[in-house]
């Protein structure tokens, strides 16, 4: 059984559905040609994109792009509850209206590792505040409701923003994350290409980067922290982190495979920085993940 429930406020721009489903739901493939942002609000689901299922839980948004075939289906019997904002390819002049400079659909054409978002920490907590705003605000019928939920939503995304920021900063250009990204320096957005590109060979490093661009190293080291407010290693090693995560969950590679595929080659160095990184070690991440989706 499903109950939906669809606001179009702007629907030249964008639209929200808010979904409540049970575990007798039969799901159904459907596909469209507008940009989504699927997030699960309460309970646990699965989502086909194609010939792959992704397991969400609370908190994760799932990257939809244009005419991309995709079916929900429940894990099990318990009730789930997703928020669903659809975009058009003008959702972005919209934003630019709001005097909001940035552009969410780059996040649809880039090759992402993963096309689910996993918030962490106070990116989570303010994500959970909004929607639960979003859901109380849909079942309340009060003046300027649809006002509300239009805004609610530019909230959301924009909080996919800030956490897209933190992960993928030089595809985030805009002034609510960070005034520089209006203006990225063209060398810049080489050395940001170059180190993604390039972030699996153990042999990156300051050095080599500074070499590759013709410009000495302690230059590039201030011109690279002025510009994204962290140092160039610890960028190099929060981008390293990150792909480590998305591996550990999607591949049932060895702890040390997974070090090497992302250019650590010292299983036990890997570990020690993703601990400090993560707050947990690789094994103990990765069984929390299956813990919560496969249980």
């Amino acid at each position: 059984m499903k109950v939906q429930q669809s606001f179009l406020q702007k629907a030249e721009f964008f639209s929200v559905y808010i979904e409540t489903i049970n575990g007798k739901y039969n799901a159904a493939w459907s596909s469209h040609s507008y940009y989504e942002f699927m997030l699960d609000f309460s309970g646990e689901f699965c989502v086909s994109l194609g010939e792959t299922t992704y397991s969400l839980t609370k908190g994760d948004v799932l990257v939809i792009k244009p005419n991309q075939p995709h079916r929900v289906e429940p894990k099990g019997p318990e009730e789930f509850k997703l928020i669903s904002i659809v975009m058009s390819e003008k959702f972005s002049d919209y934003l630019q209206y709001r005097d909001i400079n940035w552009n969410p659909l780059v996040l649809f054409e880039k090759n992402l590792l993963m096309p689910v978002l996993h918030f962490h920490g106070k990116h989570l907590e303010r994500l959970e505040q909004m929607m639960y705003m979003l859901v109380a605000e849909s079942e309340n019928k009060q003046n300027f409701q649809d006002v509300f939920i239009a805004d609610i939503s530019e909230l959301i995304v924009l909080e996919i923003g800030r956490y897209c920021g933190s992960i993928y900063p030089e595809i985030v250009r805009n002034a609510v994350y960070n005034d520089v990204f209006k203006d990225i320096p063209y060398m810049l957005k080489n050395i940001l290409e170059y180190i993604n590109s390039n972030y699996q060979n153990s042999s990156l490093t300051l050095s080599s980067i500074a070499e590759r661009f013709w410009v000495n190293p302690s230059y590039l080291s201030r011109y690279f922290k002025t510009y994204m407010g962290i140092n160039i290693v610890q960028y190099i090693r929060s981008m390293r982190i990150f792909y480590a995560k998305s591996l550990l969950q999607s591949s049932d590679m060895s702890i040390a495979e997974v070090a090497e595929m992302v250019g650590i080659k010292s299983a036990s160095h890997f570990s020690k920085i993703f601990e400090n990184e993560v707050g947990e070690s690789p094994s103990k991440f990765r069984k929390s993940y299956f813990d919560r989706n496969h249980s």
